[in-house]
């Protein structure tokens, strides 16, 4: 998928994707429709990181995602 494909199914611009990955915060429904997109639940995904960070277990593996960020 390009990024102005990408884009158009969030939607938002073309230059405001770079905006989206850049920055430390991001909407809720945002997200949900990113993982729709990307067909990965990063809800799931990060409520699990966040369990693990409760245990003081957090342990970030950004290799084994299954996600392409060449787009990115």
């Amino acid at each position: 998928m390009s990024k102005k494909d990408f884009a158009d199914k969030i939607p938002c611009t073309y230059s405001n994707v770079y905006n989206i990955f850049d920055s430390e915060d991001i909407y809720l429904k945002r997200l949900i429709r990113i993982s729709e997109i990307l067909q990965f639940d990063f809800i799931k995904y990060l409520a699990e990181l966040n369990e693990l960070e409760n245990q003081g277990q957090y342990v970030v593996n950004t290799t084994n995602t299954n996600i392409d960020t060449t787009m990115f």
